[in-house]
């Protein structure tokens, strides 16, 4: 069932950014969140999204898909009012979080066919909530980011569409994506946690990322072999006080990228650990990008 609420944020009336050299007062869009939209059931998993929107845009708004964390077998879309999402929302997106399948449930790339599953959805129903079908990104943080990394990479690739929610009419493909500390670097893996590494194992459905056991699955989340002159660009953030993914993972990343011919855009966030709220920090640089690749 649809539930519609209607936010003002008014706490970010003196929030202050810098447009040419001038510095202006931004006043937030009202913002109405459309909760609970399903757009498909999978391996017995139905599958919802929300669509938190601004109110009263004189264009129709790019929307940012949004990957939630929580190391691959846990974590939820719903995001509170006043948070980053919203945030990002009160500035003029379309901000969908959405569901994707859990280990053991879903293993990759099961998840990138969600996320696909619910930017074709989008597309479908862009009319119905004002959305630019032309201009949609993807966003994500930890190993939302790895989803939407790797989603971002992979438009002309089929083994990533899947067929989740039906609608095949429709396109695939993101115009821009955006990985908070979510990044992979095949050949350091070593370098993450225990715990890390576990995790992706469960989400490869192999035994040891640093073992022969796991070098083909290890092959579906390598940037070596996704990237290409063609990808759609992709900025990474990362702090430099990461405990649970090295911001070196990014470092290298994002340079196998740009050694493929990729766009690939890095910015490492002094002081910051594996934290969502670095992105209050970084909306002039999202802008721009945005601006950018998404025309808004």
């Amino acid at each position: 069932m649809k539930k519609i609420t209607i936010l003002t944020l008014l706490s970010l009336i003196t929030s202050m950014f810098l447009f040419t050299n001038a510095q202006a007062a931004f006043v937030p869009y009202e913002l109405e969140t459309i909760s609970d939209v399903y757009f498909g059931t999978v391996d017995s998993t139905d599958l919802y999204l929300d669509v938190i929107r601004p109110i009263g845009t004189a264009y129709e708004t790019p929307a940012i898909i949004w990957v939630h964390g929580g190391g691959w077998s846990a974590g939820t879309r719903y995001q509170e009012p006043g948070s980053e999402a919203y945030t990002l929302a009160s500035y003029g997106y379309a901000i969908v979080p959405v569901d994707y399948r859990l280990t053991p449930t879903g293993t990759l790339p099961e998840q990138i066919h969600d996320v696909r599953g619910a930017i074709r959805f989008i597309r479908a129903h862009a009319e119905e909530y004002n959305i630019d079908a032309d201009h949609i990104a993807v966003l994500g943080s930890s190993v939302g980011g790895a989803i939407a990394y790797m989603t971002t990479l992979t438009n002309d690739d089929p083994f990533y569409f899947g067929e989740v929610g039906g609608n095949l009419d429709e396109s695939n493909e993101v115009q821009a994506g955006i990985n908070f500390f979510g990044s992979l670097s095949v050949e350091s893996i070593g370098e993450l946690k225990p715990s890390h590494r576990t995790k992706l194992a469960d989400a490869l459905d192999c035994a040891d990322v640093l073992t022969l056991d796991c070098a083909e699955e290890l092959e579906i989340i390598d940037v070596n072999l996704l990237a290409n002159a063609g990808d759609a660009p992709l900025y990474t953030f990362h702090g430099n006080a990461d405990l649970s993914v090295p911001y070196t993972q990014s470092v290298e990343m994002s340079a196998d990228i740009t050694a493929l011919g990729g766009i690939s855009f890095l910015k490492i966030i002094p002081g910051y650990d594996h934290e969502i709220s670095m992105m209050n920090t970084q909306i002039p640089t999202l802008k721009r990008f945005f601006k950018k690749y998404l025309g808004v």
